[in-house]
């Protein structure tokens, strides 16, 4: 009797878990359409690497500063409400819940949040070390056409039937990189980048 209400327990539980993950993957076509794009945009060639989420770490100075970025963005003329701003920063501070899905774009890999920055460094060395054994100039060049680079990426925010993207983003290749919270409008079809609620390069 025991055993059959443990093992009822563990199946609950894992149910739960499953409900959770599929819960947080993302399902928004356009999104990761936008996505894979300006990923695309950074790194043209070679294989896409992503974490499978996002650490508190990542973005919790951004939120911070993130009043500074409301009033930036006034400034800019876009504003917002208080209830459109308390639904924001709820939904901010649990982009670590997310968990994304493997394989999101084409040629690409999901990585471990804690082990993607490592790889693409070791992939950056064993490039370095043929560069340094390879005596063709054009060759050497090649190489760092196609560096890895590591990216992260949040769930959307939406506002206003889909009109404003609020979405966290970060790149890092080699030894430099960038992380911000964009912030873009839709106009006429399209998506314009009006500012970003914080965030640095490095």
């Amino acid at each position: 009797m025991i055993q059959a209400d443990l093992m009822k327990i563990q199946m609950l539980a894992l149910l739960f878990m499953t409900s959770i993950v599929v819960k947080s993957q993302i399902v928004d076509s356009g999104y990761l359409h936008f996505i894979g794009k300006e990923m695309r945009r950074l790194q043209p060639n070679g294989n896409l690497y992503y974490a499978d989420r996002l650490q508190k770490s990542d973005y919790v100075d951004i939120l911070k500063n993130a009043k500074l970025g409301f009033k930036e963005l006034e400034r800019k003329g876009l504003s917002f409400n208080n209830a459109e701003r308390k639904y924001i920063f709820a939904q901010l501070k649990r982009m670590d819940e997310s968990v994304q899905a493997d394989t999101l774009f084409p040629n690409s890999q999901r990585l471990r949040f804690d082990t993607l920055i490592p790889f693409v460094e070791r992939q950056f060395r064993k490039r370095v070390d043929a560069i340094q054994l390879s005596s063709s100039p054009a060759k050497a060049g090649s190489y760092f056409e196609n560096v890895t680079w590591a990216f992260s990426f949040s769930d959307p925010i939406y506002l206003r039937k889909k009109s404003i993207l609020i979405y966290f983003f970060r790149y890092y290749v080699n030894s430099g990189g960038e992380v911000a919270i964009w912030v873009y409008q839709k106009g006429n079809d399209h998506w314009k980048r009006i500012g970003a609620l914080g965030g640095g390069a490095w």
